[in-house]
């Protein structure tokens, strides 16, 4: 498949639904191109079930000619575009788990110096109010933590990314104003924020589709995917 136009179409196997390389999604009984949601996910029907899929999902199903929701385990994009599969637990010690018990004692120095630097900055901020070096000490990781949540299969969508980035940043920062946060570790607190602001995505959705309305189809599943 990698060798193919990017902008041919591929049917997915067990659903009425084409996708190309490019990222966009039809769907083969109505013609319709299928806009992904917020998260960057698909929201795919198949029969009475409704699904959602990442790209890379969507992308590893067409090219191992397999149904996506047959797939176990996790599909990530690799930074050229190639969908893999990974086990959940190669995924929790290669993306989720940011430090291993085998780091070097190099590495826990410098972790340690860091955390040091990272306490004088917000030691700084509370006594002299120095707002310029406590944002710094968590914009410095903007482009870590975009490429985390694309690496982490989060999501695949740019302008998702940047506003999933301004909401948690916005959050952490006002939180240190506000004196509700307390972190020596910037990146780490970061990640985890990322997490939470994802789940927190998905039980909204989630809160959208189950509604009583949409049970008993005074929704459409049109205008479903238009809200989200």
């Amino acid at each position: 498949m990698n060798t193919l136009d990017k902008n041919q179409r591929y049917l997915i196997h067990g659903f009425h639904y084409e996708i190309s390389r490019n990222g966009e999604l039809w769907n083969t009984n109505t013609g319709r191109l299928i806009r992904p949601g917020s998260d960057g996910r698909y929201l795919l029907r198949k029969q009475k079930h409704m699904y959602r899929f990442t790209l890379g999902r969507l992308l590893y199903a067409v090219e191992h000619e397999v149904s996506p929701d047959s797939i176990k385990g996790i599909v990530i994009m690799t930074e050229d575009s190639k969908p893999v599969l990974m086990t959940r637990g190669d995924y929790c010690k290669k993306v989720i788990i940011p430090f291993r018990h085998s780091s070097s004692q190099r590495d826990l120095v410098q972790r340690y110096r860091e955390a040091v630097r990272i306490a004088e900055v917000m030691i700084d901020f509370y006594e002299k109010s120095d707002m310029e070096e406590m944002t710094s000490a968590f914009t410095t990781y903007e482009s870590k933590i975009k490429g985390y949540m694309y690496s982490g299969g989060f999501t695949n969508s740019q302008d998702v990314i940047k506003e999933a980035w301004q909401s948690i940043i916005t959050r952490v920062i006002s939180g240190v104003c506000e004196k509700k946060l307390f972190t020596i570790d910037p990146y780490n607190y970061l990640r985890r924020c990322v997490r939470s602001y994802f789940c927190e995505r998905k039980r909204e959705r989630m809160a959208l589709v189950g509604t009583p309305e949409r049970r008993k189809g005074q929704i459409t599943y049109d205008e479903i995917l238009e809200m989200l």
